[in-house]
C-alpha cells in the first residue's frame, strides 16, 4: 500500500512539476518582452501591476530558497 501510495505522490509531483515549469517559461516569455507593453505606453497601472508580480515572485523565490521571511 505504501508503493502504491508514493508512486501515486510522485505522479502528482512530477505533474506539478511541469506544470510549474510551462507557468515559468510563460513568465519569463512576458518579462523578457517587458510585459507586453510598449515602452510609449506604459502607464502607472503598468507599473503597479509589474509591482505586484514582482511580489509575488519575490514570495515565492524565498520560499523555494529559504529566504527572506522563511530564512
Amino acid at each position: 500500500m505504501k508503493t502504491r501510495n508514493n508512486d501515486q505522490a510522485m505522479t502528482r509531483f512530477m505533474i506539478n512539476n511541469i506544470e510549474a515549469l510551462e507557468s515559468a517559461k510563460r513568465l519569463v516569455e512576458f518579462l523578457e518582452n517587458h510585459g507586453d507593453v510598449s515602452p510609449d505606453e506604459i502607464n502607472w497601472c503598468d507599473v503597479g501591476d509589474m509591482s505586484s508580480i514582482n511580489t509575488d515572485l519575490k514570495e515565492i523565490t524565498d520560499r523555494v530558497f529559504s529566504e527572506g521571511e522563511y530564512a
